[in-house]
């Protein structure tokens, strides 16, 4: 994964993302020059140490000013913050109520081994709300509809 995007789906797997947010993982090393051009403006791209998310961002937060010579070069010069990072089995209610209190727009999602299994969004969470599955497990937004 250093220094190139790649699309992939939850479990660290390159292919189609899953329910339409497309994920791209990168390394910290990624310069943000490799980031300028092909990002679909609704995705979002995860910063990952091995498979351990560290920062989760928009396209948009990506774009480097290239008129200030002290801007950040590479994605890991962004981020000093740590990401929203839940558990797979905890209730779509709490993880939006943990996005809201943080004031996260992206949510990544762990495995039990601290792997990511996916990004979920705060629309997405309130989506799930207004179904009625307030009590499911997050994991479940990230599971592929049956075909």
């Amino acid at each position: 994964m250093s220094g190139s995007v790649q699309g992939s789906r939850p479990g660290g797997e390159s292919g189609e993302p899953r329910l339409g947010l497309p994920v791209y993982g990168v390394s910290q090393r990624t310069p943000l020059a490799a980031l300028t051009d092909g990002l679909d403006p609704s995705s979002c791209v995860v910063v990952l140490d091995g498979e351990r998310p560290l920062g989760v961002y928009s396209p948009r937060e990506l774009c480097r000013d290239e008129t200030d010579p002290l801007a950040p070069e590479t994605v890991g010069d962004l981020t000093p913050e740590r990401p929203l990072v839940v558990g797979a089995t905890i209730s779509v209610e709490s993880c939006l109520e943990r996005a809201f209190d943080d004031d996260e727009r992206f949510v990544a999602v762990v495995d039990d081994t601290d792997r990511l299994a996916g990004v979920v969004t705060r629309w997405q969470l309130l989506a799930a709300i207004e179904r009625g599955e307030s009590a499911a497990d997050v994991v479940e937004l990230l599971v592929d509809a049956p075909e």
